[in-house]
Protein backbone atom coordinates (compact mmCIF):
# COMPACT_ATOMS: atom_id res chain seq x y z
CA UNK A 1 0.00 0.00 0.00
CA UNK A 2 1.37 3.36 -0.95
CA UNK A 3 1.84 6.14 1.64
CA UNK A 4 -1.10 8.32 -0.70
CA UNK A 5 -3.54 5.04 -0.04
CA UNK A 6 -2.99 4.58 3.24
CA UNK A 7 -3.39 8.31 4.34
CA UNK A 8 -6.79 8.32 2.19
CA UNK A 9 -7.82 5.04 3.97
CA UNK A 10 -7.39 6.44 7.42
CA UNK A 11 -8.98 9.61 6.11
CA UNK A 12 -11.82 7.58 5.24
CA UNK A 13 -11.85 5.56 8.64
CA UNK A 14 -11.78 8.40 10.49
CA UNK A 15 -15.11 10.23 8.04
CA UNK A 16 -16.88 6.85 9.13
CA UNK A 17 -16.33 7.59 12.59
CA UNK A 18 -17.19 10.83 12.90
CA UNK A 19 -20.72 9.54 10.93
CA UNK A 20 -21.00 7.49 13.35
CA UNK A 21 -20.84 9.73 16.32
CA UNK A 22 -23.69 12.08 15.11
CA UNK A 23 -26.18 9.37 13.35
CA UNK A 24 -28.98 7.65 15.59
CA UNK A 25 -31.22 4.91 15.35
CA UNK A 26 -34.80 5.86 15.29
CA UNK A 27 -36.61 2.40 17.30
CA UNK A 28 -39.82 2.41 18.85
CA UNK A 29 -41.37 -0.39 21.06
CA UNK A 30 -44.96 -0.80 22.21
CA UNK A 31 -43.78 -3.39 24.84
CA UNK A 32 -44.72 -6.03 22.51
CA UNK A 33 -42.80 -5.01 19.50
CA UNK A 34 -39.40 -3.45 18.97
CA UNK A 35 -37.63 -1.99 15.74
CA UNK A 36 -35.48 0.00 14.09
CA UNK A 37 -37.80 1.83 11.85
CA UNK A 38 -34.96 4.40 10.48
CA UNK A 39 -32.78 6.85 11.33
CA UNK A 40 -31.76 10.35 12.18
CA UNK A 41 -29.12 12.75 12.90
CA UNK A 42 -28.20 14.93 16.28
CA UNK A 43 -28.50 18.37 15.94
CA UNK A 44 -28.38 21.48 18.67
CA UNK A 45 -28.70 25.14 18.34
CA UNK A 46 -27.79 26.70 21.05
CA UNK A 47 -28.51 24.40 23.98
CA UNK A 48 -31.54 22.92 22.91
CA UNK A 49 -31.18 19.52 21.28
CA UNK A 50 -33.00 17.59 18.39
CA UNK A 51 -33.47 14.38 16.82
CA UNK A 52 -33.79 15.42 13.11
CA UNK A 53 -35.42 12.67 10.91
CA UNK A 54 -37.52 11.90 8.00
CA UNK A 55 -40.97 12.41 8.66
CA UNK A 56 -42.38 9.82 7.23
CA UNK A 57 -41.37 6.70 9.09
CA UNK A 58 -43.96 8.68 11.46
CA UNK A 59 -47.05 9.41 8.84
CA UNK A 60 -46.39 5.83 7.37
CA UNK A 61 -46.43 3.62 10.07
CA UNK A 62 -49.25 1.62 10.53
CA UNK A 63 -51.75 3.86 9.55
CA UNK A 64 -54.55 0.96 10.05
CA UNK A 65 -54.25 1.18 14.13
CA UNK A 66 -53.09 4.77 14.95
CA UNK A 67 -54.71 7.66 13.91
CA UNK A 68 -51.28 9.79 15.25
CA UNK A 69 -47.83 7.78 15.76
CA UNK A 70 -47.75 7.09 19.54
CA UNK A 71 -44.57 8.66 20.01
CA UNK A 72 -44.08 8.15 23.63
CA UNK A 73 -42.74 4.28 22.85
CA UNK A 74 -39.66 6.48 21.02
CA UNK A 75 -36.83 4.66 22.71
CA UNK A 76 -32.75 4.58 21.86
CA UNK A 77 -29.24 3.43 23.09
CA UNK A 78 -27.26 5.51 25.47
CA UNK A 79 -23.90 3.96 25.24
CA UNK A 80 -22.85 1.21 22.87
CA UNK A 81 -22.24 -1.55 25.68
CA UNK A 82 -26.06 -0.93 27.13
CA UNK A 83 -27.81 -2.92 23.79
CA UNK A 84 -31.59 -2.55 25.57
CA UNK A 85 -32.92 0.61 24.40
CA UNK A 86 -34.33 2.95 27.11
CA UNK A 87 -37.32 5.64 26.58
CA UNK A 88 -36.02 9.18 24.98
CA UNK A 89 -37.62 10.73 27.94
CA UNK A 90 -39.34 14.08 28.00
CA UNK A 91 -39.63 15.36 24.38
CA UNK A 92 -41.54 17.70 22.26
CA UNK A 93 -42.31 16.62 18.49
CA UNK A 94 -42.50 19.40 16.29
CA UNK A 95 -44.99 18.81 13.82
CA UNK A 96 -45.66 21.30 11.06
CA UNK A 97 -49.07 20.60 8.84
CA UNK A 98 -49.92 21.36 4.99
CA UNK A 99 -48.93 20.32 1.77
CA UNK A 100 -45.61 21.83 2.53
CA UNK A 101 -44.71 20.22 5.65
CA UNK A 102 -45.69 16.79 4.07
CA UNK A 103 -43.59 16.98 0.67
CA UNK A 104 -40.79 18.36 2.56
CA UNK A 105 -40.55 15.51 4.81
CA UNK A 106 -38.50 16.84 7.86
CA UNK A 107 -39.44 15.90 10.80
CA UNK A 108 -37.43 17.40 14.82
CA UNK A 109 -38.30 15.90 18.00
CA UNK A 110 -36.61 18.23 20.62
CA UNK A 111 -34.86 16.25 23.62
CA UNK A 112 -36.17 17.75 26.87
CA UNK A 113 -34.59 15.15 29.39
CA UNK A 114 -30.95 16.61 30.30
CA UNK A 115 -30.05 13.31 32.06
CA UNK A 116 -31.13 11.40 28.96
CA UNK A 117 -28.80 14.54 26.73
CA UNK A 118 -26.04 14.12 28.50
CA UNK A 119 -25.11 10.43 28.31
CA UNK A 120 -25.90 10.88 24.89
CA UNK A 121 -23.06 13.05 24.47
CA UNK A 122 -20.82 10.69 26.38
CA UNK A 123 -21.08 8.90 23.31
CA UNK A 124 -22.42 10.89 20.05
CA UNK A 125 -21.66 14.03 18.85
CA UNK A 126 -24.45 17.03 17.91
CA UNK A 127 -23.89 18.95 14.81
CA UNK A 128 -25.11 22.56 14.76
CA UNK A 129 -25.50 25.03 11.74
CA UNK A 130 -22.57 25.68 11.17
CA UNK A 131 -22.25 22.02 9.92
CA UNK A 132 -24.90 22.78 6.86
CA UNK A 133 -23.67 23.53 3.82
CA UNK A 134 -25.25 23.53 -0.01
CA UNK A 135 -25.32 20.70 -2.29
CA UNK A 136 -22.34 21.11 -5.67
CA UNK A 137 -22.71 18.66 -8.93
CA UNK A 138 -18.75 17.45 -8.42
CA UNK A 139 -18.78 16.47 -4.47
CA UNK A 140 -18.36 13.07 -2.80
CA UNK A 141 -21.39 12.41 -0.73
CA UNK A 142 -21.56 10.57 2.19
CA UNK A 143 -24.38 9.26 3.21
CA UNK A 144 -24.89 7.16 7.38
CA UNK A 145 -27.91 4.95 8.78
CA UNK A 146 -29.06 1.45 10.12
CA UNK A 147 -30.28 -0.57 7.39
CA UNK A 148 -33.30 -3.08 8.42
CA UNK A 149 -32.11 -5.95 6.87
CA UNK A 150 -28.82 -6.14 9.10
CA UNK A 151 -30.97 -5.82 12.70
CA UNK A 152 -30.83 -8.32 14.95
CA UNK A 153 -33.49 -8.61 17.74
CA UNK A 154 -32.99 -10.80 21.03
CA UNK A 155 -35.53 -10.53 23.25
CA UNK A 156 -35.99 -6.88 24.66
CA UNK A 157 -32.61 -6.22 23.20
CA UNK A 158 -32.02 -4.96 19.63
CA UNK A 159 -29.01 -3.96 17.18
CA UNK A 160 -28.79 -1.60 14.78
CA UNK A 161 -25.85 -1.97 12.81
CA UNK A 162 -24.44 1.34 11.38
CA UNK A 163 -23.60 1.82 7.52
CA UNK A 164 -21.81 4.26 5.25
CA UNK A 165 -22.30 4.73 1.93
CA UNK A 166 -19.71 7.02 -0.43
CA UNK A 167 -21.45 7.91 -3.53
CA UNK A 168 -22.10 11.02 -6.24
CA UNK A 169 -25.20 12.91 -7.41
CA UNK A 170 -27.12 12.24 -10.39
CA UNK A 171 -26.44 15.35 -13.07
CA UNK A 172 -30.10 14.61 -13.89
CA UNK A 173 -33.50 12.97 -11.71
CA UNK A 174 -34.13 9.52 -12.76
CA UNK A 175 -37.93 9.36 -14.85
CA UNK A 176 -38.84 7.64 -11.28
CA UNK A 177 -38.37 10.02 -8.64
CA UNK A 178 -42.44 11.19 -7.89
CA UNK A 179 -42.46 14.52 -7.33
CA UNK A 180 -39.02 15.72 -8.00
CA UNK A 181 -38.30 19.60 -6.61
CA UNK A 182 -35.14 20.65 -7.66
CA UNK A 183 -35.25 23.45 -5.33
CA UNK A 184 -35.14 21.10 -2.46
CA UNK A 185 -34.13 17.35 -3.66
CA UNK A 186 -30.91 16.10 -4.09
CA UNK A 187 -30.83 12.79 -6.18
CA UNK A 188 -27.74 10.44 -5.11
CA UNK A 189 -26.58 7.40 -7.03
CA UNK A 190 -26.85 4.46 -5.20
CA UNK A 191 -23.11 2.78 -4.44
CA UNK A 192 -22.90 -0.72 -4.61
CA UNK A 193 -19.91 -1.21 -2.13
CA UNK A 194 -20.06 0.00 1.78
CA UNK A 195 -17.71 0.30 4.56
CA UNK A 196 -18.73 -2.45 7.26
CA UNK A 197 -17.81 -0.36 9.99
CA UNK A 198 -17.82 -3.24 12.49
CA UNK A 199 -15.42 -4.91 10.90
CA UNK A 200 -12.39 -3.09 9.72
CA UNK A 201 -14.19 -1.25 7.47
CA UNK A 202 -14.08 -3.96 4.82
CA UNK A 203 -15.71 -3.01 1.90
CA UNK A 204 -19.18 -4.88 1.53
CA UNK A 205 -21.53 -5.13 -0.90
CA UNK A 206 -24.17 -2.58 0.20
CA UNK A 207 -28.03 -3.86 1.03
CA UNK A 208 -30.98 -2.25 0.46
CA UNK A 209 -31.11 0.90 2.42
CA UNK A 210 -34.52 0.25 4.00
CA UNK A 211 -34.12 2.18 7.72
CA UNK A 212 -31.54 4.31 6.29
CA UNK A 213 -34.39 6.55 5.63
CA UNK A 214 -33.77 9.52 7.92
CA UNK A 215 -30.28 9.15 8.05
CA UNK A 216 -27.66 12.17 7.42
CA UNK A 217 -26.17 12.98 4.35
CA UNK A 218 -22.51 15.08 4.21
CA UNK A 219 -20.64 16.05 1.73
CA UNK A 220 -17.02 17.19 1.02
CA UNK A 221 -16.80 20.66 2.61
CA UNK A 222 -16.85 23.58 0.35
CA UNK A 223 -13.91 25.27 1.82
CA UNK A 224 -10.36 23.26 2.84
CA UNK A 225 -10.14 23.88 6.57
CA UNK A 226 -6.41 24.80 7.99
CA UNK A 227 -6.40 21.60 9.96
CA UNK A 228 -8.51 19.08 8.35
CA UNK A 229 -10.83 17.00 10.65
CA UNK A 230 -13.76 14.69 9.94
CA UNK A 231 -15.82 17.33 12.02
CA UNK A 232 -14.23 20.25 9.36
CA UNK A 233 -13.65 18.75 6.10
CA UNK A 234 -17.07 17.03 5.68
CA UNK A 235 -20.57 19.28 5.83
CA UNK A 236 -23.94 18.58 6.28
CA UNK A 237 -26.04 18.54 2.90
CA UNK A 238 -29.24 16.75 4.34
CA UNK A 239 -31.61 13.69 5.07
CA UNK A 240 -31.67 10.40 3.24
CA UNK A 241 -35.77 9.98 2.91
CA UNK A 242 -36.24 7.73 0.03
CA UNK A 243 -35.10 4.87 -2.61
CA UNK A 244 -35.93 2.31 -4.95
CA UNK A 245 -36.29 -1.58 -4.10
CA UNK A 246 -33.45 -1.74 -6.92
CA UNK A 247 -31.12 0.72 -5.18
CA UNK A 248 -30.86 2.74 -8.24
CA UNK A 249 -30.74 5.68 -6.65
CA UNK A 250 -31.27 7.51 -3.25
CA UNK A 251 -33.42 11.20 -2.80
CA UNK A 252 -32.11 13.36 -0.08
CA UNK A 253 -34.22 16.39 1.37
CA UNK A 254 -31.37 18.86 1.21
CA UNK A 255 -31.04 21.71 3.89
CA UNK A 256 -33.06 24.60 1.98
CA UNK A 257 -35.38 21.40 2.72
CA UNK A 258 -34.33 21.62 6.54
CA UNK A 259 -34.42 25.48 6.30
CA UNK A 260 -38.17 25.31 5.04
CA UNK A 261 -39.01 22.99 7.49
CA UNK A 262 -37.33 25.09 10.73
CA UNK A 263 -39.33 28.54 9.07
CA UNK A 264 -42.57 27.10 9.97
CA UNK A 265 -41.60 24.73 12.91
CA UNK A 266 -39.21 26.83 15.06
CA UNK A 267 -38.54 30.45 12.97
CA UNK A 268 -35.75 31.47 15.42
CA UNK A 269 -33.63 28.66 13.72
CA UNK A 270 -35.11 29.06 10.82
CA UNK A 271 -33.62 32.19 10.69
CA UNK A 272 -30.09 31.51 11.67
CA UNK A 273 -30.30 28.98 9.29
CA UNK A 274 -31.03 31.48 6.52
CA UNK A 275 -27.92 32.86 7.87
CA UNK A 276 -25.65 30.40 7.24
CA UNK A 277 -26.78 29.76 3.99
CA UNK A 278 -26.96 33.27 2.64
CA UNK A 279 -30.39 33.72 2.08
CA UNK A 280 -32.87 36.35 3.46
CA UNK A 281 -34.56 35.84 6.57
CA UNK A 282 -38.40 34.86 6.17
CA UNK A 283 -40.69 38.40 7.39
CA UNK A 284 -42.54 38.12 10.38
CA UNK A 285 -42.44 34.65 11.18
CA UNK A 286 -45.18 32.92 13.77
CA UNK A 287 -43.69 32.94 16.54
CA UNK A 288 -45.57 29.76 17.77
CA UNK A 289 -44.89 26.62 16.19
CA UNK A 290 -47.31 24.23 15.26
CA UNK A 291 -46.39 21.04 17.32
CA UNK A 292 -47.68 18.13 19.06
CA UNK A 293 -45.82 17.19 22.62
CA UNK A 294 -46.48 13.46 23.29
Amino acid sequence: MSIGSEVQDQGRKAIDMFLAAVTYPVVWTNGDRLETLGSGVLFRHGDRHFLLTARHLFDDYDKKTHTEFPYDGLVGPIDLATIEPRKLGRKFVHITHGNRATSGDIIAIELLDDAFVRKLKLTWQFIDIEHFDLPDRDSLYFVAGFPKIRERKTGEMIGASFMSLTTQRLSTAPTGVKKYDARYDVILDYDKTAADSYNGNKPVDAPFVGGVSGGPVFRVASKAPKIWTPKTGIAFMGLQVSSTKTNAWLRVKNVHAIHRYFDDAIPSIGASIAKKLGKRPRLNPSIAPRARSP
